[in-house]
């Protein structure tokens, strides 16, 4: 199983798909980007999902340009 979409208003195509299951969790999931490709765990992932936001925000809430 797959999914497909569209993200950023069409500009970049993004698919999701299970690589490698693992029944007792650490399954392994590749994730497309345009034409990058992420070969992830969920925790991994996870680790990423953090480290972007928080980047975000520690940049926003530092933001000397206002």
């Amino acid at each position: 199983m797959e999914i497909k979409t569209s993200i950023f208003e069409g500009a970049y195509d993004f698919e999701i798909k299970l690589d490698e299951y693992k029944p007792q969790g650490g399954s392994v999931f590749q994730l497309t980007l345009g034409d990058q490709i992420l070969i992830v765990t969920r925790d991994e992932w996870n680790n990423l999902e953090n480290l972007v936001t928080n980047s975000m925000d520690f940049l926003d809430d530092n933001c000397d340009y206002v």
